[in-house]
């Protein structure tokens, strides 16, 4: 999902409203980043999913993240 999806759900399903910024910035916040030359590469990554469920009459967003 983009930045500007992420911000769109959030202000849908929990009225919460946050700028496609901030969301990018705090992915950016939560990347790990490299603090010795010497040490190995290592890759990191975050998988995140999304599916909307339907409960009785209701419509549920589940988000999953995996680090």
């Amino acid at each position: 999902m983009s930045t500007r999806c992420v911000a769109k759900a959030l202000l849908f399903l929990h009225n919460v409203k946050r700028s496609h910024v901030s969301i990018w910035n705090w992915i950016q916040k939560c990347h790990p980043r490299k603090t010795s030359s010497k040490k190995r590469r290592t890759v990191e990554e975050f998988i995140v999913d999304e599916t909307l469920l339907k409960v009785g009459p209701e419509l549920i967003w589940l988000w999953i993240a995996i680090n």
